[in-house]
């Protein structure tokens, strides 16, 4: 038996499996290649997709660190897992558009590709059931779903982290079209702090490489040029084509 499946999971999504970690208020975050399937019916599979996430998400999360936007990274643990510290959910999902592309720019009237005057910001609810609900500040304090410095401080957060990420990718011939954050509370006994929590990788950054290589197809050759253009990998190992995990 695989000793992924002999660890009782914490929580399964779409990309990842949550696990206990090894002292008390972490957490142990496992890259799955698996992923719903675009008519939502069973799984498909990139090979070598969560080996990328998981060197993708630690390289950017630490580079935020270094920049001062805190995050609930510790450190990778091997080709698929890292160790994070465990926060308290926040239902709530901050998404910065930086070009128009897809329904966005024909709903709007956009050229398809357009950068925006400026950085867009967007609320979406995390209902239990998985769905996300595009909401506004109204909402978030109708219904007191989070106090509204809180919500202040992670548009900051957001707003700050897209400047970096943006150019990271640009650096390296790539288009930050849009980026998807979710926010944790970490405790401290009777205060705590926000900080960014989840991923950012391939999946939740939609990026842009060329009319081939474009996030609304996220195959293997665009994991695989992700990987190559940020240099995420040696020359002489390849997720996608093999190596040890």
């Amino acid at each position: 038996m695989s000793p992924i499946l002999r660890r009782r999971p914490v929580f399964e999504g779409n990309g990842k499996i949550l696990f206990a970690g090894p002292e008390p208020g972490t957490l142990i975050q496992y890259f799955k290649d698996e992923f719903p399937s675009k008519d939502a019916v069973g799984e498909e599979v990139i090979s070598g997709r969560g080996v990328i996430n998981n060197r993708l998400s630690e390289f950017l999360m630490s580079g935020l660190q270094r920049m001062g936007v805190d995050n609930q990274f510790i450190k990778r643990l091997n080709m698929r897992e890292q160790l994070i510290q465990e926060t308290e959910a926040i239902p709530l999902e901050i998404k910065i558009r930086n070009m128009a592309y897809g329904a966005f720019a024909k709903h709007f009237n956009l050229l398809e590709g357009a950068f925006l005057p400026r950085a867009l910001v967007e609320y979406r609810y995390l209902s239990e059931d998985g769905e996300s609900v595009l909401v506004n500040e109204e909402h978030l304090s109708l219904f007191d779903w989070i106090c509204p410095h809180e919500l202040e401080d992670m548009k900051l957060m957001a707003l700050r982290a897209n400047y970096f990420l943006s150019g990271v990718f640009f650096a390296e011939g790539i288009n930050l079209a849009a980026v998807r954050f979710r926010f944790g509370r970490l405790w401290d006994e009777e205060d705590f702090s926000l900080v960014i929590a989840d991923e950012i990788s391939a999946d939740n950054c939609d990026l842009v490489m060329g009319e081939n290589l474009f996030y609304q197809n996220r195959s293997e050759a665009y994991y695989q040029a992700v990987a190559n253009r940020l240099n995420l990998f040696s020359s002489a190992f390849s997720p996608l084509k093999g190596g040890s995990c």
